[in-house]
């Protein structure tokens, strides 16, 4: 019998998570039994013809992040690791659908080939679920006509801390820049854009979550590591969120590394594109939730310092009692 590799893998990874190796021991938590799929798209149109598996026996609490692991090999039609896509909703027809409650994209481990390989997802649900709600995982190859094996499918649901760290402004009649249109040249329509900067560290590498916009104009975010000089816009530039149109919050996941200091760019897609704003950085990892902290990493031995200014603070001395005459 073969050995379930994707699942024992997932198993084992919130195990340690669950008993403390991430943080806290974590109450509500839920393995489902792993299943096999063919996943075969029919489909004249990408992705609207998924395979349906019901989640059936997560007791009641309150869920808020997932670990899905699975052996992947393709069947027909050249599919990729990276076209293998789910996601988890209330009912079993698309037509029935009134919640989805993750869908996550693409395997943070898939590729642009049919390479068999073990593909695993995790990440925090889009809205929490409540156990003993209906639970339906939607399966999916994005190619038309193409198949893939999905073995050994495991998929668990827990309780996971999340750090969210919320930041807003607004860059009326703030300093303008030429801003990056990619990571090689400037934009040739926001020329001369009103632009804050907001420097921010974290305290673990991992993954982590970025939104945000400008709810009266579009937004451009731009993310710099390590330095950032806007009379140089295109050094250090890790990152572009372009173009998120007016009333709209981009989403984008990102990993980031502790002991490097960020530096996110808050501007407009055009030159007169500019307003208040806000956003949030989140953990991304349920297995590793990392925290955000706006503002610069402080210097090597500033707390040490600390302690020692207090340490050798002037002190009055106490007055001796008098000599009985």
């Amino acid at each position: 019998m073969r050995r379930p590799f994707a699942s024992v893998a997932i198993g084992i990874s919130l195990l340690a998570y669950l008993h403390g190796s991430a943080g806290d021991v974590r109450a509500v938590s839920h393995v489902f039994a792993p299943f096999n799929q063919l996943v075969d798209n029919r489909s004249d149109l990408p992705g609207l013809d998924p395979e349906v598996v019901p989640l059936i026996g997560a007791p009641a609490g309150v869920y808020n992040a997932y670990a899905v692991g699975l052996d992947w090999s393709p069947v027909a039609g050249g599919p990729y690791s990276g076209e293998a896509l789910w996601a988890f909703a209330d009912a079993a027809d698309l037509a029935g659908v009134t919640r989805v409650y993750a869908d996550p994209g693409r395997a943070l481990n898939s590729s642009a080939d049919s390479t068999p390989q073990t593909l695993v997802w995790r990440g925090y649900m889009d809205q929490a679920y409540a156990g003993g709600d209906p639970l339906f995982m939607y399966m999916a190859q994005r190619f038309t006509g193409s198949s893939a094996n999905w073995t050994d499918v495991g998929v668990a649901i827990f309780d996971a801390v999340r750090y969210s760290t919320p930041f807003s402004g607004d860059t009326e009649g703030a300093s303008r820049w030429h801003r990056p249109g990619s990571f090689f040249a400037l934009s040739a329509v926001g020329t001369n854009v009103p632009y804050h900067v907001l420097p921010f560290h974290v305290d673990l590498t991992s993954r982590y979550e970025l939104t945000g916009g400008l709810p009266t104009s579009d937004a451009h975010f731009d993310l710099y590591a390590g330095g950032f000089d806007p009379n140089d816009p295109l050094t250090n530039l890790v990152e572009i969120i372009d173009d998120v149109f007016f009333g709209e919050f981009e989403r984008r996941t990102l990993t980031l590394t502790a002991g490097t200091q960020y530096y996110l760019v808050v501007t407009g897609y055009g030159n007169l594109d500019y307003g208040p704003y806000s956003g949030s950085i989140r953990s991304g990892d349920p297995l590793l939730p990392g925290r955000a902290t706006l503002g610069l990493i402080p210097e090597p031995g500033t707390g040490i310092l600390l302690l020692l200014g207090l340490a050798c603070r002037p002190m009055r001395r106490r007055p001796l009692p008098e000599r009985a005459s």
